[in-house]
């Protein structure tokens, strides 16, 4: 216990007197997050940053919330059930007829498809911007099936449907390969040259390939091919094969 003495060789005791008392902390603006009636009105974007908690029900069930508006002002929304948490976890998927694919990424971060047919033109939807995800190919079945990942941009004169995807090769005076992306069409058009038609806003970038390769499956049943998908932007992937012949 001090007596407030200073003692031999150090300072004297220093009392700090304030002016006038600490108010308590104004809270400036609101930290909640908008509350929806119902949770399929959630916008995609917020339904997974944050705390959530479990609530039992009477009748043995449990729901869970996220907390959405913080000490702020208390305020609790349901987010989902259950199935809400679904979303990490793998999705299965039975390719038997030859066309089009479609991997969404609004629902799980992996898929893993079965392929009994070849794909004619790979879509990709949905996904936060930033964040990475999965699927894999799995040859299952008689005979290896193949991946084409979009059709060649048409001749001048073809009419083009909004949201009908192109593979381009970009090639430098040398002939070399600059870029491979795979193009989406933004409405619908007469093509003239897919150079034009970009800069018109016709089409626009949608999956990016890095260092232009274009992926080849493993060419035995059994063996399983397997793609990272990385969100950059609105509608916008790059896909890599990650691993191959696994």
């Amino acid at each position: 216990m001090s007596n407030g003495v200073a003692k031999a060789g150090l300072p004297a005791q220093i009392i700090r007197v304030e002016d006038a008392p600490l108010q308590p902390h104004e809270v400036v603006g609101d930290y909640s997050k908008a509350e929806y009636d119902s949770k399929e009105n959630i916008p995609e974007a917020t339904r997974y940053p944050g705390l959530f908690t479990t609530e039992v029900q009477s009748d043995g069930s449990q729901k869970h919330y996220r907390l959405v508006g913080g000490i702020a002002n208390s305020n609790w929304v349901e987010m989902a059930d259950q199935d809400k948490f679904d979303t990490y976890k793998p999705n299965a998927v039975t390719h038997s007829a030859y066309g089009e694919l479609m991997i969404d990424l609004g629902q799980y971060q992996f898929n893993a498809v079965s392929l009994e047919e070849g794909v004619s033109q790979l879509k990709i939807q949905g996904g936060q911007v930033g964040h990475a995800y999965r699927f894999t190919l799995s040859q299952d079945g008689t005979y290896s099936y193949g991946l084409t990942l979009a059709p060649s941009y048409p001749t001048a004169g073809i009419s083009v449907n909004e949201g009908d995807v192109f593979l381009y090769q970009k090639l430098s005076s040398s002939g070399f390969i600059e870029s491979t992306r795979v193009y989406k069409a933004t409405q619908g058009y007469q093509s003239q040259s897919i150079e034009s038609d970009m800069a018109d806003g016709n089409i626009v970038p949608y999956i990016y390939l890095p260092d232009g390769v274009i992926p080849l499956l493993s060419q035995k049943v059994g063996l399983v091919d397997s793609f990272l998908v990385t969100v950059i932007g609105a509608d916008q992937y790059v896909l890599s094969l990650e691993y191959s012949n696994m």
